[in-house]
């Protein structure tokens, strides 16, 4: 590896988070999991997520000869957690995704506070929208909100305005501004979290755990939904918040006691 002869006198070395354990994004690049670092080096892993649900042999062998040698352990998921640990009967943590793990105000000067002419739902989706449609239509009519959509590959949907070309500072500024969010995402449902939005998250079929250990984390698992029906007349629409952040402050002072730790040597 090139990189190990480019990178010289560092003690520690860190991989995460997001799916970098995930090796149908990667094709098994041993690179993420730090197998060109020094023998001497302290490897930590932070938030890492194997973005799965469950492992087949292939992929159980394949990490779990490249992790042993991991001074620290942390994986985004708590399900991802079990999983990792009955591979390599060692103690493996959780902890919060970075975004949910930065300070608020670090995404302040990314939004840009435009004065609003509509209210709106927003969706954003990654992969098969599955009924997201229906739900949003459901809850859109329901808050008298307009609807828009981050369009994301040939994602189509109805009678919507479609957001093409969204940029970064877009991305974090449609998801401030708006009145009700739809997602089938984690790092949507991340964001809908750290900016207090009134939400609902649409599990993916096979790769559900991520949104739904966070949410569970935090007491929200009412906010997973599947169908337009589970939207019924008795649906909480509004987050008690105070509790939500409370909880979330709680995460965070864990997540950085970790990073605190691991370093610590």
């Amino acid at each position: 590896y090139k990189i190990s002869t480019e990178i010289k006198g560092y003690s520690h070395i860190i991989i995460g988070s997001d799916q970098v354990w995930n090796l149908d994004a990667t094709n098994y690049d041993e690179t993420f999991f730090l197998t060109f670092s020094r023998d001497n080096v302290i490897k930590i892993s932070y938030a890492a997520s194997i973005g799965k649900d469950a492992l087949d042999e292939k992929e159980q062998e394949f990490i779990k000869s490249r992790i042993n040698d991991f001074n620290y352990i942390s994986i985004r998921e708590s399900s991802g957690k079990k999983i990792v640990g009955d591979l390599i009967n060692r103690e493996v943590e959780s902890v919060l995704d970075p975004t949910l793990l930065a300070n608020k105000k670090i995404w302040d000067k990314f939004i840009r506070r435009d004065e609003k002419k509509e209210k709106y739902l927003l969706i954003y989706t990654v992969g098969p929208k599955g009924n997201t449609d229906r739900i949003a239509k459901k809850i859109s009519e329901k808050l008298g909100l307009k609807v828009y959509c981050i369009k994301n590959g040939k994602t189509q949907y109805s009678n919507y305005k479609y957001l093409n070309n969204v940029t970064p500072e877009d991305f974090i500024s449609l998801f401030y501004g708006a009145d009700f969010i739809v997602t089938n995402s984690f790092h949507g449902t991340a964001f809908s979290l750290i900016f207090n939005k009134n939400f609902v998250t649409i599990p993916h079929e096979k790769t559900s755990s991520r949104m739904v250990d966070l949410l569970s984390s935090l007491s929200l698992e009412h906010r997973i939904v599947n169908l337009e029906d589970d939207i019924n007349a008795d649906y909480p629409y509004d987050i008690n918040y105070e509790t939500v952040n409370d909880n979330l402050e709680r995460q965070k002072k864990d997540s950085k006691f970790f990073l605190e730790r691991s370093f610590s040597l």
